[in-house]
């Protein structure tokens, strides 16, 4: 998905929830840290 897309789903969701762009930024930046942290989780396993 490029950067453009990216953009243009979050802006989607945002109003389709009726929450703040900078929210579902927030959102998915946290999504992506968990499952980072959660890839590093099992590979130490």
């Amino acid at each position: 998905m490029s950067e453009y897309q990216a953009g243009a789903t979050q802006k989607t969701l945002a109003k389709k929830y009726g929450i703040s762009l900078s929210s579902v930024k927030r959102l998915a930046r946290d999504a992506r840290r968990d499952l980072v942290r959660s890839r590093a989780g099992r590979s130490e396993e």
